[in-house]
């Protein structure tokens, strides 16, 4: 409808396969490659690589969620819920959740969220890592304060969760995203 109102627009539709801070991501790269003069089809070719390498995390405080919404079967989470076990997960390439790690406890869910970043870079000093929480803000400060201890990223933003993902990850829930290494 906009470029039949302005057929000189430019516009690019770019899937980014991922969530809030996964959007936060790019979005803050699109505005650092517009200061540094980029024009229009340079931002869009370089948005379409940064995808290709953006990584997303989450770990979830609570299976409640997933009971509820069905992704979880009742009795399974029941079983881990009783065990204590924490989800960590991904965001593949197209946009689906799948499970890394099954962990006992919430400081070994954390202690492994933020080690889960090593497996994906080397250094960080020239990144910018994303976070966002769902009602969690001072856990979410914790786990940054661990991760810059660890990796010396550039620049860390924190935002809360969008709405729609914080209905499947649940209170105390936390989404990283960050650009892995080229290979």
């Amino acid at each position: 409808m906009l470029l039949e109102e302005q057929p000189n627009r430019k516009i690019a539709v770019i899937s980014t396969n991922t969530s809030s801070p996964g959007l936060i991501l790019l979005l803050n790269e699109a505005g650092e490659k517009l200061t540094e003069g980029y024009n229009f089809d340079q931002l869009v070719s370089h948005l379409y690589d940064r995808v290709d390498h953006t990584v997303t995390l989450f770990v979830l405080k609570t299976l409640d969620n997933l009971i509820r919404g069905g992704r979880l079967d009742k009795v399974k989470g029941a079983i881990a819920k009783t065990l204590n076990i924490k989800l960590l997960l991904r965001s593949d390439h197209e946009g689906k959740i799948e499970v890394l790690e099954k962990v006992r406890g919430d400081k070994k869910a954390l202690r492994r969220f933020v080690e889960q970043i090593g497996d994906y870079i080397n250094h960080a000093e020239n990144k910018v890592l994303t976070m966002t929480h769902c009602n969690a803000k001072g856990r979410a400060e914790q786990v940054i304060q661990n991760i810059q201890q660890t990796y010396g990223f550039k620049q860390t933003i924190l935002s809360e969760i969008g709405s729609v993902i914080s209905t499947h990850t649940g209170e105390g829930s936390l989404v990283i995203s960050f650009f892995k290494d080229k290979k």
